[in-house]
């Protein structure tokens, strides 16, 4: 397993905000694959990671399938459909161990920070197969994966 150690320069409310990596996952060749980098937030509440719709149209990636999930907005359930990509994820920035994932689309464009927006947001169907330890004395996460 690796470990890589994070410094994060602001924590949330919902979690830490960090640099990733992202590529459309391509079944039949994978060689020359290009990564984009996007503002990703751990929530270790969310039971699937999401990505933003805006993201992935600006980028030309096509949807793989879609999923029905049941949002809780407000305390209020809410049943949604939305599109599921097939996407490389990365943690560190040389790329050389990338995790194969299946996002849903959503509308991140309200997740502004003072640096930017959020683009992806990490739920438990990536955390589940990584060790995540949280230190809030040293203000820094490890991810072991």
């Amino acid at each position: 397993m690796e470990t890589l150690k994070f410094n994060y320069p602001y924590i949330q409310p919902n979690g830490a905000i960090l640099d990733t990596w992202i590529a459309q996952y391509n079944p039949l060749n994978n060689e020359g694959t290009i990564f984009h980098t996007v503002q990703t937030l751990i929530d270790t509440g969310a039971t699937y990671s999401v990505i933003d719709t805006e993201f992935v149209r600006l980028l030309g990636f096509q949807p793989l399938d879609r999923r029905e999930n049941i949002s809780f907005i407000n305390g209020n359930p809410e049943k949604l459909v939305n599109d599921v990509y097939d996407l490389l994820f990365s943690f560190d920035s040389d790329k050389h161990k990338p995790m194969k994932v299946k996002p849903s689309g959503h509308d991140l464009s309200s997740l502004k920070y003072e640096n930017g927006y959020i683009g992806f947001i990490i739920g438990r169907d990536i955390l589940s197969k990584c060790i995540l330890e949280y230190n809030g004395i040293e203000k820094h996460f490890t991810v072991t994966f």
